[in-house]
């Protein structure tokens, strides 16, 4: 199997839960625990907040590729980001990586491909709605976007940071699960939730059309791509 590079801390719970699923899977499928490094990005809370409302700062991306070019000098043969935000530098971080680094953002489209989705909307931070990350893509497939509103998109970037931070409360919830039936209503037939950390917070129990989770479907590329 070829070892997996991940870049973590973008969601320490989330980082640690897409670890621990790739394994999980790989054991399932092979009885053998793969070859996995994780990286956690120290992230200041600040920068963190820029990030998710909005902004694209350089430390990101400065962080982000020293991580990316630590992970190619331990030996790591496949990079996988379990963060949908991040993505926006996604160019940037394949040139200087020579070795592949999987996309969520691809690999959530062409799982929507796969179920047949016509009309989804899409649940993520400021910064992947305003920069198109999963709208580009999903359009390439003949996928119609429904995004939030901007009143919306500002709470849902609020909740995100504060999941982020494990300060997230039970009223969080219950406003996100309220902006996500306006989606519905407004002919959403399903949602993707493009953002990692909103799994902890939100499951296919709590709406009654189906959700697409970004990490879920990058977990099982991931453990795809190392046992090839």
């Amino acid at each position: 199997m070829k070892r997996l590079g991940i870049v973590g801390g973008l969601g320490p719970e989330t980082g640690c839960m897409f670890f621990l699923n790739i394994n999980n899977h790989v054991i399932k499928e092979r009885n053998i625990q793969p070859d996995i490094i994780m990286e956690n990005v120290p992230m200041p809370e600040s920068v963190l907040k820029e990030l998710a409302h909005g902004k694209k700062p350089a430390e990101v991306l400065a962080l982000l590729s020293r991580s990316v070019t630590r992970l190619n000098i331990i030996g790591s043969e496949i990079i996988a980001i379990p963060c949908n935000t991040v993505h926006t530098f996604i160019d940037q971080l394949r040139f200087i990586s020579k070795i592949p680094i999987l996309s969520i953002i691809e690999e959530a489209a062409k799982e929507c491909k796969r179920k047949g989705v016509k009309n989804i909307g899409i649940v993520g931070s400021t910064t992947s709605i305003k920069e198109n990350l999963h709208s580009i893509e999903l359009s390439k497939r003949n996928i119609n976007c429904i995004i939030p509103t901007i009143e919306q998109q500002e709470k849902i970037s609020e909740i995100i940071v504060k999941t982020v931070m494990n300060q997230v409360k039970k009223n969080d919830k219950i406003e996100l699960i309220t902006i996500l039936k306006d989606i519905k209503n407004r002919g959403a037939d399903s949602i993707l939730l493009a953002c990692t950390d909103l799994r902890t917070i939100i499951s296919s129990s709590d709406i009654d059309i189906p959700i697409f989770e970004t990490t879920s479907i990058l977990e099982k590329a991931a453990a795809q791509a190392i046992m090839k």
